[in-house]
């Protein structure tokens, strides 16, 4: 959502009204002053002011980054349930084992 409200940008003027995140859902409106310039958090409490493309350039690596996470999470997510399916007919045995005992 970020990165498409920074190409919607293209079309803000400075000077223009706009309501500004807080977060939290909370909002303050405010003025823009610079279109081109956009201050992005590069992590440890560290901001930079960027121009609008290096901050979409960022983002997306980004985004990119957390995909590509997402992704090997999910894979690791399938490995341990064929581990489980696999070892689930042992254990049914060694239940079935001790119960007997």
């Amino acid at each position: 959502m970020t990165i498409d409200a920074l190409h919607k940008m293209d079309d803000v003027k400075n000077n223009q009204e706009m309501w500004s995140s807080l977060g939290s859902g909370a909002f303050v409106r405010s003025d823009i002053k610079d279109v081109q310039k956009v201050m992005i958090s590069l992590g440890a409490g560290i901001v930079s002011k960027e121009t609008k493309e290096r901050c979409i350039e960022i983002l997306q690596s980004r985004l990119e980054e957390i995909t590509k996470i997402e992704h090997d999470m999910m894979t690791d997510l399938t490995n341990i349930s064929q581990a489980i399916q696999k070892l689930e007919p042992e254990l049914e045995l060694l239940a079935h084992r001790a119960k007997n005992e």
